[in-house]
């Protein structure tokens, strides 16, 4: 696969790999090592950034007219994604749903070069609605068991699909615990791969996303733009 990163490829410490590439939204930044991808970084981005991205019409309005917020719903912008339930996401991880095993034994190079080609596409409208669900390995090390379950929770939501903080928290064999889920839905490192913005309220409302709710809105729009098209 020929991919044009910026710079090249930077090796780090315990085999570890950096680098940027250029996207519809500026420099996005990951890393990756012998356990899988551990960190996806999208740039600052602002609406009139967003607005250049190949969206919905009736996206670009909403957007162009007023900024989101974490009350609004998406039923409100336009967007019609199908929830899934903890069932489903239990279901998910009961099956390993996120296997990564056509990566298995991959020079961490090669994974990182491959996801950052597949974003650059995301960016553009023009990755393979399979290729949304970002199939790579992923390194989980860092986590306790909770945060674990959350973030393959997250990970197993669909494309065009959304789910709700308790739902993941039930998923994880913890319904109380819908409050931890969002800390660690808000504190992933792993951007668009790990698809946190499909992660909303149970009222269907945005609530919150550390890149900014247009971002979310927009990931969310273009998501749903690809899987239409299939």
């Amino acid at each position: 696969m020929s991919v044009r990163i910026n710079g090249g490829v930077a090796r780090g410490q315990a085999g570890t790999v950096t680098a940027t590439i250029d996207t519809g939204i500026g420099k996005v930044w990951a890393e990756a090592g012998t356990g899988g991808l551990r960190r996806v970084l999208l740039p600052d981005v602002d609406t009139a950034g967003l607005l250049r991205l190949p969206l919905p019409a009736h996206i670009r309005r909403a957007l162009a007219e007023e900024a989101p917020r974490p009350a609004t719903r998406l039923s409100s912008l336009g967007l019609s994604q199908a929830f899934i339930g903890p069932e489903q996401l239990a279901a998910g991880l009961d099956g390993a749903a996120r296997s990564g095993s056509r990566w298995a034994g991959a020079d961490p190079e090669d994974v990182l070069a491959s996801v950052l080609h597949d974003l650059k596409l995301f960016f553009e409208g023009a990755l393979d609605p399979q290729g949304l669900r970002f199939d790579y390995p992923i390194d989980l090390a860092w986590c306790g068991d909770f945060t674990r379950l959350i973030m393959m929770g997250i990970a197993c939501i669909p494309p065009g699909k959304v789910t709700t903080y308790g739902a993941l928290a039930t998923a994880a064999r913890s319904p109380r615990a819908a409050r931890a889920a969002g800390s660690v839905v808000g504190a992933n490192p792993l951007g668009v791969v790990v698809p946190c913005h499909r992660v909303i309220g149970s009222s269907g409302a945005l609530t919150g996303f550390g890149g900014g709710l247009p971002l979310k809105v927009a990931l969310l729009a273009l998501e749903a733009a690809a899987v239409e098209q299939n």
